[in-house]
């Protein structure tokens, strides 16, 4: 019970800090990328001394934390990916307008430096292009979930290849990230388990959150690095997407 409470005060804590960090920001410094940098040097540092202090341990295999201008292409299985993601990279995350709507989580990811985009309108395509394409162009990593969603661990889904067109429009590098979650308070990560970690169907955000950080005393995760990609190497937007999809799903399975 102690253990729970006292995860639950930390993560509320760093969420708290990085609301008021953010917002602070936004009233004071005027300038957008000196304001964009330190939103994601703040979150860098928060989830690297979060995940300490929680007990999440992350292996990491291969990965070079110094580059910049680059995508990030990951799977998605958790909200947990963006604070495991964070506390190894700087960087920019992609999100849906839907969470940006949220009041709370909507602001909190908005004073983490996230950039909302609306993946149910392809009209909307362009306009998110050229939001994504004028922050990497600040030499800032941009991670991305070409999933669109979060799975139930069984396997990596499908990968969207439309929003790898900024790739090419920038001709940016994208390196490939495999997020496999190997243990729960010790316990394999089987059914029954991934349930207190993965977020996906039905479950709803703020109780699954609570029920993880109360239940947790340690998790493992392995982040592995998949290989790097230019996108002068690939003739479209669905042969990266191909190549990048099956190196990630190849390593998860194995």
């Amino acid at each position: 019970m102690f253990r729970g409470i006292y995860n639950i005060l930390v993560v509320f804590s760093f969420m708290l800090a990085v609301f008021l960090h953010g917002l602070a920001l936004d009233l004071l410094v005027k300038n957008e990328l000196r304001r964009l940098n330190r939103k994601i040097d703040f979150l860098h540092k928060v989830a690297k001394l979060g995940t300490k202090l929680i007990g999440i341990r992350i292996k990491e295999v291969g990965g070079d934390h110094n580059r910049k201008a680059s995508f990030i292409v990951s799977n998605h299985l958790s909200y947990l990916d963006i604070i495991i993601i964070s506390s190894l990279y700087r960087s920019v995350f992609v999100s849906t307008t839907e969470v940006g709507s949220s009041k709370f989580f909507g602001k909190l990811a908005s004073y983490g430096g996230a950039i909302f985009i609306d993946r149910t309108k392809r009209t909307a395509l362009k306009e998110d292009i050229q939001k994504v394409k004028d922050v990497i162009e600040k030499d800032t990593n941009v991670a991305i979930f070409l999933e669109g969603t979060t799975s139930n661990g069984d396997g990596v889904l499908p990968f969207k290849s439309s929003f790898l067109e900024v790739v090419f429009k920038t001709g940016k590098p994208v390196f490939g990230l495999c997020l496999k979650y190997t243990a729960f308070n010790s316990k394999p990560v089987d059914q029954e388990v991934r349930e207190f970690i993965y977020y996906y169907g039905d479950h709803v955000l703020l109780p699954h959150v609570l029920r993880f950080l109360y239940h947790l005393k340690s998790l493992e995760v392995e982040v592995k690095e998949v290989g790097f990609f230019s996108p002068e190497n690939y003739q479209s937007r669905k042969e990266l997407a191909t190549e990048l999809y099956n190196r990630i799903s190849t390593v998860y399975a194995s």
